[in-house]
Formats: structure tokens, sequence, C-alpha cells
């Protein structure tokens, strides 16, 4: 925030893309860099932090010491060994935040259930940010910290909607603690976009773009379907998948023979594709919220994405996309062939998606819900 002096540590994992990167850049402009302590727990990040061209921050510190989860289900020995771990990370972590005028700590989580403990932190305000969803909690210590803990100093962001639903129901949160569980949801960084279509990327054809990590949660096999099936019946359609994941070779093996179907793995220059797109797909049968469908928004782009997670938060059936059954690959081709087949509609969603975009996913919609969490009214 501008003008103020209050220091923030922020702990995170770093990844060459993906939402959790965007939040933390989009947090680091909220806070001020100047105010953010980074805490990384190995040194292989920092290739990461430097090209997400965050600004100078206050203090940069590697804490191989920091102790993951909280798992109190062995022997007692065992038990009593990863409690003076927990104890020493939260001893550590308190000098750290005294030492710079009791500074307030944000865990930004791309794992549940990671440094939750930290909640125990006394003095200090501490805000949970969770990117992906959490399974039934590991121990009875995750429901026990969340339902004890919560309060107006120890608060729980989410991305969407349903991550929250998911939260309350998985980790046990009473319906008096609600109200400290706020969804947030996820902005792109606009700096140095252009919204808008721009023709076709490559000359005579009509580009379907996915963007995200090539594995299962993505839903790469459906896509791969899908795009067969369509590029049979459409010459002049070409399918891409921009990113890596662990999954990517095998598909690029898969399609090396097929020249309307790519995946390109991770590009510089995905705006330059989204650009250039007729519409944007993104089958996942896991997706919290999808900073990627947002991107395809910004871009004036009819998106047709799976009825899971967040998704359907972003994109309005019938309004600035179709939304489809994730394992119904009937409808996925039905809704693309739709699009393709009607110029009017492609128009119309893709106008109706940047404005649901401004509305409600803009920087400035981030920046008022997260006042009300770092900020709240008295």
């Amino acid at each position: 925030m501008a003008g103020t002096t209050k220091k923030h540590i922020i702990i995170t994992k770093l990844f060459d893309s993906g939402g959790s990167n965007a939040h933390f850049k989009n947090l680091v402009k909220y806070l001020g860099a100047q105010n953010v302590i980074l805490i990384l727990e190995s040194e292989d990040q920092l290739a990461y932090l430097n090209d997400l061209s965050v600004g100078r921050l206050h203090k940069v510190k590697i804490a191989p010491w920091l102790h993951g989860y909280v798992d109190l289900n062995h022997l007692f020995t065992s038990n009593i060994k990863e409690a003076l771990l927990i104890l020493r990370s939260l001893l550590m972590m308190l000098f750290i935040s005294i030492r710079h005028g009791l500074a307030n700590v944000t865990i930004s989580a791309v794992e549940a259930e990671r440094h939750l403990y930290l909640f125990w932190l006394p003095l200090v305000k501490v805000t949970y940010i969770l990117h992906t969803q959490p399974i039934s909690a590991m121990t009875p210590y995750t429901p026990a910290t969340g339902n004890k803990r919560l309060s107006k100093k120890r608060q729980i962001i989410t991305v969407s909607q349903s991550m929250k639903q998911i939260i309350q129901q998985n980790w046990n949160i009473s319906e008096a603690k609600e109200k400290y569980i706020h969804v947030v949801y996820n902005c792109i960084d606009e700096s140095g976009f252009q919204h808008g279509a721009s023709g076709n990327f490559a000359a005579g054809k009509r580009l379907i773009t996915t963007m995200g990590h090539a594995d299962s949660r993505k839903n790469p096999q459906m896509w791969l379907n899908v795009a067969r099936s369509v590029t049979s019946a459409y010459p002049n359609v070409q399918f891409v998948w921009l990113g890596n994941g662990p999954l990517l070779s095998d598909f690029q093996n898969a399609t090396r023979e097929t020249p309307a179907i790519h995946f390109n793995g991770l590009t510089n220059n995905a705006r330059e594709y989204l650009a250039n797109s007729t519409l944007y797909y993104q089958p996942s049968i896991n997706e919290p919220h999808g900073i990627a469908v947002l991107e395809a928004m910004y871009h004036s782009l009819p998106c047709v994405v799976s009825n899971v997670g967040g998704l359907p938060e972003s994109v309005k059936n019938n309004y600035n996309g179709i939304v489809v059954d994730p394992n119904n690959i009937d409808e996925h081709i039905k809704a693309i062939t739709n699009l393709l087949n009607n110029d009017n509609m492609c128009d119309t969603f893709g106008k109706n998606a940047y404005s649901r975009y401004t509305e409600n996913f803009s920087y400035n919609s981030f920046k008022t819900s997260m006042d009300a969490v770092y900020h709240p009214a008295k």
C-alpha cells in the first residue's frame, strides 16, 4: 500500500509459471515491494523470483529450517522430534517478525496445510492464502488449528467460492469461523497487455489456445481427443497447448505427426498467442480458479471450460463462454464447433468476457478484496 511502512513477511514457493506466481506478484504490488521480507525454502527459487520482476524487495531470506507440515502420526519419540521442529520454526519466525517491527506474516501456500501451524504464532497477524484444493485433513491438528485460531488476526484467503466451500468441508471449519475465510479472486499482471484479438496467428488459420501445466489435473487426454475430432472436421483450425509439465513430452510425441495440434511447452509470448486466438479452451478436471482463463477473458476471447472448481465462477455459461461437463467429450466438441460456426456468438461472448474481467477480476477488484483482509474497516 502506498505510503505504508508496515513490513510483511511472505512465505511461498515459486514456479516457472502459474496462478500462484501471478498472485504473488500482485500481492507484492499490493503490499509494496519495499515492505516485503520474502522467505523461500531453497536457493533454486531465486531464479524464478528474478523472472517475476516484482521490484526490489526489502529482504529475501532462504530458510531451509522452516518446517513443512504438522505430522503427529508416528511413535512417541518421532512426535517429540516433530514438535521440536515446529517449535523451532515458530520461534525463528517470531524472531524475524519482531526484528522487522512485528511484521505481519502471509503464507502463500501451493500445498494444502503446508505451514498452517504458523497460525499459532503469538502477537503476529497471520494470513494463510491457499492456492490448491485441500483433501481431508491429514491430522486432527488441522481442523483444531482452524477452529481455535481463525479470528481477525488469523484469516484464510482462497481463490474461489468453490475452494472456500471445500476448505470448510474438508477441514471441518465451523460456521462460526466461516467469516474468517475470504475469497479473493486472482488477477493477471496487466502491464504491457493489449486486450482484444487481432486476427489469426497463422495466415488462414483459426487458433484455439490452452495454457497450463501438462498434467492429469488439466485433462490433456480429453484435450487431445477433442482437438483430433475438431481438426479433422475443420482443416483451418489449429489447437495449441502452452506450458510445461510432467506429461509434456508424452503428448508432444503423440502429436508429432499432427501438424494442426501442438504442445509447445513454456513460451514467453503467450500473450501473442492469445491476441491471435479465436477462442480459449480449458478442459480441466481440477481447477481452483484458473488464471489462464482470466488472461483469455482480458484478450476478449470466448471460453470453453469445464464445470469444475472456480472455472464457472469466471465463465458464465452462454454469456462469455460455454461451460461443459469435464468428462463428456461430445459437450466439448459441440461447444467449440458452435463457436467456430457462429462469428456473432464469438464476438458477443468475447466482448462480454472482457467486460466480466474488468468488473470482477481486475487488479482494482483484487485490491478491494484484499483491503477487507489486510485493512478491515474498524
